[in-house]
């Protein structure tokens, strides 16, 4: 088995390669939401961590990194959808030793200096060692016979996969060499493959014989598979439906410690992004089955996570795909069943944002806004009569909003009488002059009124809490989606127009 493993970066000075709305001053201009999702995901490695104290022990490493001109060394390792979470700040001792002491997660960490990563080792059983970092690459461990076997294996690794990038490149370059480079690599893989088969047998207990097992690819019936290696015709489905209900057989979801490397978030990406078809049901249910097969298995750390992970992620987002995966996991998950964790006030904030973005999922018939243009005229939505009609929540001043206007022009622009659609715009900013010399600036061809987020809410139960956020409605004023961005309206539009086209005799 093949597997290409997180083993620090390139460290050029040793030449050794091992490799969770910051609101602004005015509320509703579009935002960065970085801190947001950094302070997030702090949030869920503490929680998480105190479910996991088995694995958040004491340690004592001491580095020796010779022929080091810096004074700090960084420790970074993984926990979830963070792969590369700052853990430690090591300075230099006075004998030029840098001491990592204290609790951390389980796992694979990395040492990294300002400018670059040096090199990655494991925190698991062994509480107490020495790693010595020599100028030209090599190392040496003192106390940790995991350690030893890690390193042996990234060395092994690393050998491997240079004669495949070099036969690779030449094989580019060279046409002619292909058979008998294709000669070099096959002996290249079939050494490491039995490297591999052999170390997996002497040490199963070693991290990274249990990280290999975790994201080994399943085991397919070879009835599904023909001579050259591909998927059967006609048993593509049939294969991918196995394939995927075989998908976590392999990962041991007792093991604490693959949280605290890359390699469960990627797999559970792979799973969730790229074996699930992206509706808001099918997501949905993909989610459930792991959770309960994680559950049933022992993991209840990885089923947390990732449930406190989307709750978080699904409630922030504002697009209806979103937001309908969300009011699925509030109405199934919030129980003693699966989050007997949470606080019953965390419960309630979830219960009653569902509440809140639920009459506004697809389907539903979108409220008669009623405001008033800056000509000081009333003007109501359902007095428009199109096919479609763009309901467009933004903020004079909002850079994300200006994105979306200057693409929606272009658009409605050449399409306003294909599709007959109108925009129907809410400046939420409150300031008219300011919207005023906006517009003379960039006039719109489209409808402008001007209300705010306070009004909005109290006479029609929208939560405008940033813009830009848009509704794209049929002929009846029902929502068909939400979206933040303009590329999306394009696409739901032209989807509509083509299943209507479909439609018509």
């Amino acid at each position: 088995m093949e597997a290409n493993f997180y083993s620090g970066g390139t460290n050029r000075r040793f030449g050794k390669t091992n490799r969770r709305k910051k609101k602004t001053e005015r509320r509703f201009i579009s935002v960065k939401r970085r801190f947001v999702e950094t302070f997030f995901c702090f949030v869920f490695v503490v929680l998480c961590f105190g479910k996991s104290s088995a694995q958040f022990v004491g340690y004592e490493v001491k580095l020796w990194i010779h022929d080091f001109e810096d004074s700090i060394v960084f420790i970074k390792g993984a926990y979830g959808q963070n792969a590369a979470m700052l853990l430690d700040t090591l300075k230099m001792q006075k004998d030029g030793s840098f001491v990592m002491k204290g609790n951390y997660h389980s796992g694979i960490v990395i040492a990294s200096s300002l400018q670059e990563d040096l090199f990655s080792f494991l925190l698991d059983k062994e509480k107490k060692f020495t790693i010595d970092i020599f100028p030209d690459g090599f190392y040496e461990v003192k106390g940790s016979v995991e350690n030893d076997r890690y390193l042996e294996y990234q060395k092994m690794n690393k050998e491997y996969r240079t004669v495949m990038y070099e036969c690779n490149a030449v094989a580019k370059e060279q046409p002619a060499k292909r058979d008998s480079l294709q000669a070099v690599l096959l002996k290249a893989r079939k050494t490491f493959s039995d490297y591999q088969q052999s170390f997996y047998k002497l040490y199963p207990e070693n991290l990274m014989s249990v990280l290999v097992r975790a994201v080994t690819a399943p085991q397919v019936d070879e009835k599904y598979i023909d001579e050259n290696g591909n998927v059967k015709k006609g048993m593509e489905a049939e294969y991918a439906y196995v394939y995927r209900s075989k998908f976590w057989d392999s990962f041991d979801f007792r093991d604490e410690r693959i949280m605290g490397t890359p390699y469960f978030y990627k797999k559970f990406q792979t799973y969730l992004d790229k074996m699930t078809m992206q509706t808001a049901d099918s997501v949905f249910s993909s989610l459930k089955y792991f959770i309960d097969y994680a559950n049933s298995r022992g993991g209840e750390l990885y089923s947390d996570y990732i449930i406190d992970l989307y709750l978080g992620r699904y409630s922030r987002l504002p697009f209806s795909f979103n937001e309908a995966i969300y009011v699925k996991m509030v109405d199934s998950l919030l129980n003693d069943e699966y989050t007997p964790w949470l606080s019953q006030s965390e419960k309630d904030f979830h219960l009653a944002k569902a509440e809140q973005i639920r009459p506004f999922l697809p389907a539903n018939p979108f409220p008669d806004i009623a405001a008033r243009t800056l000509e000081n005229k009333s003007l109501r939505l359902y007095d428009l009569k199109h096919r479609y009609t763009v309901v467009f929540f933004w903020s004079a001043g909002c850079e994300s909003c200006k994105k979306n206007i200057e693409e929606l022009k272009n658009f409605y622009k050449d399409n306003k009488d294909k599709y007959d659609f109108e925009i129907f715009s809410i400046e939420m900013g409150g300031n008219i002059e300011e919207t005023k010399k906006q517009l003379q600036q960039e006039p719109f061809d489209w409808i402008v009124v001007q209300s705010n987020p306070t009004q909005i809410n109290k006479l029609y139960g929208l939560d405008i809490d940033h813009t830009p956020e848009i509704y794209i409605l049929d002929n009846d004023k029902r929502i068909l989606n939400k979206t933040a961005v303009y590329q999306h309206v394009r696409a739901v539009i032209e989807q509509e127009e083509m299943q209507r086209m479909k439609a018509e005799p």
